[in-house]
């Protein structure tokens, strides 16, 4: 049974006869009768009542217009979907820091799941300084930075969410409600691994980085909890709702007058995009606009 001889059965009943769907299929009646007929022969039984005007339907043909309706409509659905590229498909592969970003990055991902059922999202959380060079090696096909290195080889979009960055510690270790420069004097502090904040951080404190003792740097939050838990030093990290809870075993304390950390969507330049590739930034732009 062949789509075209459906389509032709189901014309002929539109039509209410042979003569006007063989105009409308551009098609001789006689083509149009034979064919028919050999269907008919293959179903082995009558589809058409001949002797009705407007052409009638048994039983069974009756059936195979109903059920030929919804594959056409099926097959012209599916084909403008293809024509149009809405036929959305395939894995991406994003990389994201342990911050504000994320939150954005799920948001984004859960709503394009609930519309493409044929489609995974693969979120890397890593630092920042290392996105780059992972999207050349084609591991990531995008990713959210706060790097300033060189990133002219990349697509750029300014993302507006910006994090507050400060101190955590442990209750009741320090009491402020703002930390200066003065106030880490004497600590031990641990950074998170990124050159770009190592780099304002050191700007924002001046005269006074000379004399704080910089024990080491972290990736992850729960490594960096594990070190602030067991007293390797005071992290410099950014703030979350969970610190903010009664129950939270720290307490983060907002650096004085730190600036504000931008971040971008980047992804490579000269490199062909994928249909869910251009969805993905078209959803960052209408979150973030």
């Amino acid at each position: 049974m062949e789509l075209r001889v459906l389509k032709y059965f189901v014309t002929i009943i539109q039509e209410g006869n042979i003569s006007k769907a063989a105009k409308v299929l551009h098609v001789s009646q006689s083509t149009l009768s034979r064919q028919i007929q050999d269907l008919e022969y293959e179903l082995d039984t009558l589809l058409l009542e001949r002797k009705k005007k407007p052409i009638g339907l048994t039983d069974e043909g009756s059936f195979l217009y109903a059920r030929a309706q919804e594959v056409l409509q099926i097959i012209n659905d599916t084909t403008k979907v293809i024509r149009d590229n809405e036929l959305v498909t395939g894995e991406l592969e994003i990389g994201v820091g342990e911050n504000y970003m994320s939150e954005l990055v799920a948001k984004i991902c859960g709503k394009l799941v609930g519309q493409y059922m044929d489609i995974k999202v693969n979120i890397h959380n890593i630092a920042s300084d290392l996105i780059p060079d992972e999207i050349n090696r084609g591991t990531l096909d995008f990713g959210f930075v706060t790097s300033q290195n060189n990133l002219a080889d990349y697509h750029q979009l300014n993302i507006n969410y910006k994090d507050q960055w400060g101190i955590l510690v442990n209750k009741g270790q320090m009491s402020r409600n703002i930390v200066v420069p003065s106030d880490l004097i004497g600590n031990k502090i641990i950074l998170p691994r990124q050159h770009a904040l190592i780099t304002w951080l050191r700007k924002w404190l001046g005269g006074e980085k000379e004399e704080i003792r910089f024990v080491g740097t972290y990736d992850m939050m729960q490594s960096m909890h594990s070190m602030v838990r067991n007293n390797v030093g005071i992290a410099v990290t950014f703030d979350k709702n969970q610190y903010h809870q009664v129950n939270s075993e720290f307490t983060f304390i907002p650096l004085d007058n730190f600036p504000s950390v931008p971040a971008k969507l980047i992804w490579k330049k000269g490199r062909l995009q994928s249909q869910l590739e251009k969805i993905f930034v078209n959803e960052v732009k209408n979150v973030i606009s």
